[in-house]
């Protein structure tokens, strides 16, 4: 709506008028402050002492007195890019501020990096989460955001990353499963996106399924059976499963199409039809830990159903030679 060139003028006097004011107000704020005391924790400090503004006074003053509030302060802090990192499937080149000189989530273990999340930040934060059985990401970034710590929003998420990734954490989001590692679905949405982190639920890890001992017999399977080298994590188990099993199923369909052009079609030997059913399992789920359990259920089927079907390729092919000759 115009205004009149009358109501105008009026406009800008009031206008004139309150910065003025604003200002006049400012100034009595001012020197108010420098004239008064502070007082903190039973001290007493004269703002005028410390600088001849309010700026001035006010700034040395906090400066003074916030390593009282936050003791546990760090000055660190993480990028995106950098909190991307924790993400990645394989650790190469993360930033040294992971490491144990800086916030301690990371170590060197023969050369290979490792969640290790003996730093003094990430240990305060799993202790919180195992003392309260369960935080939200909400919880945790005000808890240490808050005095004594005065930790930066991504420092958490980092740790939490770290943690998760360590096993030593699972993460409930506000849909869908828990999450027990770094590679499970989602997983990337849920430490980048704010809303994301603050609505999910952090717990102690379990001992699953899985137990170390399981892992080396899995792994000895792989070697033994598959002639594959995988580490006795999860992750790479449930990689070796993704990758091999799909070309395991597809010599079995070779084996079947063999059987099938033999005469009198001899019946499918029992190992082999439970091998088609524990391959199609073990690749069904989609987290790492549901496909490293499904591999340790299946895994004496496995190892049996892959010794006779390298038996049975050799057999099909020596009655299909007998078959075709004169």
């Amino acid at each position: 709506m115009s205004l009149s060139r009358e109501k105008l003028r009026l406009l800008l006097d009031e206008e004139t008028r309150f910065e003025d004011l604003e200002a006049r107000v400012r100034k009595a704020v001012d020197e108010a402050f420098n004239e008064g005391t502070v007082y903190f924790r039973g001290q007493q400090f004269r703002p005028r002492d410390a600088g001849a503004s309010f700026s001035t006074a006010l700034s040395t003053l906090a400066t003074r007195v916030l390593p009282d509030l936050y003791p546990h302060f760090i000055e660190t802090a993480v990028t995106p890019g950098e909190l991307g990192q924790l993400l990645e499937k394989e650790l190469t080149g993360p930033s040294t501020k992971f490491m144990e000189s800086g916030l301690g989530i990371l170590a060197l273990d023969a050369g290979k990096y490792v969640a290790s999340c003996t730093g003094v930040l990430p240990t305060r934060i799993v202790q919180e989460v195992h003392q309260a059985g369960g935080l939200t990401g909400q919880a945790l970034v005000t808890t240490f955001l808050s005095p004594p710590y005065g930790y930066a929003p991504d420092v958490v998420k980092a740790c939490c990353a770290g943690l998760l990734r360590g096993k030593k954490l699972r993460v409930r989001p506000e849909q869908g499963e828990d999450v027990t590692s770094h590679q499970d679905p989602g997983v990337r949405d849920l430490f980048t996106k704010d809303r994301d982190f603050r609505r999910a639920e952090f717990f102690p890890a379990l001992e699953g399924e899985v137990t170390q001992r399981d892992r080396v017999a899995i792994r000895k399977f792989f070697e033994t059976y598959l002639q594959v080298e995988v580490e006795p994590e999860d992750e790479a188990i449930a990689d070796a499963a993704f990758l091999q099993f799909p070309g395991q199923r597809e010599r079995l369909r070779e084996v079947e199409r063999r059987f099938n052009e033999l005469p009198g079609r001899p019946p499918l030997p029992t190992a082999l039809e439970k091998l088609t059913r524990a391959l199609e399992e073990c690749q069904r789920p989609r987290s790492v830990q549901r496909t490293a359990v499904a591999v340790k259920k299946n895994l004496e089927v496995l190892r049996d159903g892959v010794e006779q079907s390298s038996r049975t390729r050799v057999w099909t092919k020596s009655c299909r030679r007998r078959t075709r000759s004169p």
